[in-house]
């Protein structure tokens, strides 16, 4: 166990702590250390700096406020921020390789964009609306798309939505409805249904040509 109020370790030096040490000040490691045990950084602002010799993005780990921050030196900007609630904001373009699993709403601000490389004939890019349900039965409810906008009192209202259902859930006859409805007089109409045989106007919904 030992004390020391600053340290620096250069030229490539390793450093190897088995026990216990304490720095009150900074420690710089140029080199390689090997910590045999917790490594605690304490502080009102604690932040664990990282640089390199080739030019690139210098970044740090922050601890603000409760908050843990990946933040771009070179840049001058946080990368990546952990809230005190447990969310996580990313702060810029997140680029992904391979696929995305979320569980659990997602709210977003802004376009979204699905974009598709493939040259085949198939189609893509795809939007699959999956229920995934223990209990399959007729009329269910599938997935549902709703377009929302305010009102000239600045309230959020519903103005139409687009729905799929379960006509017959029978394995191996399995049949579709697809609904479409619009906001009348404040109340949600269904104007039109397609069935797997018929589509009809219903709900005093009329055909103009």
């Amino acid at each position: 166990r030992w004390r020391s109020d600053s340290l620096q370790l250069l030229n490539s030096t390793n450093f190897s702590v088995a026990g216990t040490s304490e720095f009150t000040g900074n420690a710089t490691f140029n080199g390689q250390a090997n910590f045999n045990g917790d490594v605690t950084l304490g502080g009102t602002r604690p932040r664990l700096n990282f640089y390199d010799s080739d030019g690139n993005p210098d970044f740090a780990f922050i601890n603000d406020s409760g908050m843990l921050q990946i933040f771009d030196q070179t840049n001058g900007a946080n990368r990546v921020q952990i809230n005190t609630d447990g969310h996580i904001d990313l702060l810029a373009n997140v680029d992904i390789s391979s696929g995305l699993d979320v569980t659990g709403d997602i709210t977003g601000t802004g376009d979204l964009t699905l974009t598709s490389t493939d040259a085949g004939s198939e189609a893509s890019p795809i939007i699959e609306f999956y229920r995934n349900s223990a209990s399959p039965a007729d009329a269910d409810y599938l997935g549902q798309l709703k377009f929302t906008g305010e009102d000239d009192a600045g309230g959020k209202s519903l103005f139409a939505k687009i729905t799929a259902k379960i006509d017959d859930a029978s394995s191996g006859s399995e049949d579709g409805i697809l609904e479409f409805t619009l906001r009348k007089n404040n109340s949600n109409n269904i104007c039109a249904r397609f069935t797997s045989t018929d589509l009809k106007l219903i709900n005093g919904t009329g055909l103009e040509v």
